[in-house]
């Protein structure tokens, strides 16, 4: 494994590396890098080495290209003990933004690095992507684990492949991520501690026995955009649960009795991890009163969910705009029902400095100031902030100025995003 090691090290260092201190700017790169040059050094490896990845790429007849992305997904994981990428950050570290387009074929559905099983996709692609742009709806991939373990054997050892598969599906934003009002904080630690001591409020208290459901379920609501979604993962990530968001087009059908075998499904597959169902009223809201046929099946499916709830051995939270359609049916079901307000200025700001951490302000602009000029939720600011990147960007400037938010404050005073508040 000695050329495999020298190579992939070489590779890191030379490749990998040139991109990782810009990691959120990846249309800039650290040095131009010829990689094609390593690649040709290793050739006589790459014809007639016995080590697993050449003989690999013999067999398989990898063409350059496809063995500088290998090449890349391996380095990493050589380096950081697990190799999964999204789509745009493997190409990006070969090749430019124009050139890295056309070079998505490579890591197609129908592709040779993929039909071959060298390379996998951890998320669902949702069918082809090539002519795609935007960076979030790439899924992500990497090189197998047991295909890792047996081309690094002694730097990939079994164990960490195995907490590597564990780690898939719990989300990466922690608590500390997460910035809500104290009152709100206040009631989602108490979910957390009593998810932590369930089984010893079960064996005290007699719950099971007193409560006859084992279910632990929350509601979060509130305005669009003020964080229950994102607190919902970080209560994964604190948990170290996994975290299975519900699939609307998979979950509902208008074949006879699929609904029910769909439900059926996602509550055995989230058995033991959390089960996150986002806009909860697009299928829990109230009953409807009629007999049409349509009717009747739609309250079946209503009462199926209510009852998997309550039988369902697990976490549950569900998140909703609109708490006042929900049916009231489901309200003796939920045992947190916590809301999540408009963040007040103080929260804005601590946003704000997040985003805007190690990023120059221009001069008399603060967190603060804009937190007190927008007055919008989180996920807002998120918004706000990436506009301004990228207007930062396409100007050349080093520091992040107003201005760049000015029309998006004109557009804010004609339209204000949410709720409006009652007299």
């Amino acid at each position: 494994m000695k050329i495999t090691e020298k190579l992939l090290k070489e590779w890191y260092e030379k490749v990998v590396a040139s991109m990782e201190p810009l990691r959120l700017r990846r249309w800039r790169r650290v040095e131009e890098v010829n990689w094609e040059k390593i690649l040709t050094r290793y050739a006589n490896a790459f014809r007639r080495s016995r080590e697993p990845l050449f003989v690999l790429a013999r067999k398989h007849k990898l063409s350059r290209d496809e063995k500088a992305i290998l090449l890349t997904l391996l380095a990493y994981g050589y380096v950081h003990g697990e190799n999964m990428l999204r789509i745009p950050d493997v190409l990006n570290l070969l090749w430019r933004n124009g050139e890295s387009i056309g070079k998505v074929k490579y890591l197609d559905r129908d592709s040779k690095l993929v039909r071959s099983g060298i390379v996998t996709f951890v998320e669902d692609a949702g069918g082809y992507f090539r002519y795609r742009r935007m960076r979030d709806i790439y899924p992500m991939v990497e090189v197998p684990c047991e295909l890792m373990h047996k081309i690094i054997e002694v730097k990939f050892p079994e164990r960490k492949v195995e907490e590597t598969e564990e780690r898939k599906a719990v989300p990466r934003v922690s608590l500390s991520s997460v910035f809500l009002p104290e009152r709100t904080w206040k009631e989602v630690h108490e979910f957390i501690d009593f998810i932590k001591k369930r089984e010893e409020f079960r064996k005290r208290f007699g719950l099971h026995e007193k409560l006859g459901t084992e279910s632990i379920t929350a509601l979060f609501y509130g305005p669009p955009g003020t964080g229950k979604t994102m607190t919902a993962e970080a209560i994964a990530h604190e948990l170290r649960l996994s975290f299975h968001p519900v699939n609307y087009a998979r979950l509902i059908s208008h074949y006879v009795g699929m609904t029910q075998k769909n439900m059926e499904r996602l509550f055995e597959e989230g058995r033991g991890g959390i089960i996150f169902i986002d806009e909860v009223d697009a299928i829990l809201t109230r009953r409807v009163e009629t007999q049409r046929y349509v009717d009747v099946a739609y309250n079946q499916e209503l009462l199926y969910l209510m009852q998997q709830l309550e039988r369902f051995d697990g976490v549950v939270i569900m998140t909703t705009n609109r708490k006042e359609a929900l049916d009231p049916a489901l309200e003796r079901r939920i045992l947190f029902s916590i809301e999540f307000p408009m963040p007040d200025v103080e929260i804005r700001e601590k946003i704000w400095e997040k985003f805007l951490e190690g990023i120059p302000l221009e001069k008399g602009l603060t967190p603060r100031k804009l937190a007190e000029i927008f007055e919008v939720s989180g996920g807002e600011i998120r918004n706000l902030f990436l506009r301004g990147i990228v207007r930062m960007q396409m100007e050349g400037s080093s520091v992040f100025k107003l201005e760049y938010l000015e029309d998006l404050r004109k557009d804010r005073k004609k339209k204000k995003i949410g709720f409006k508040k009652e007299d």
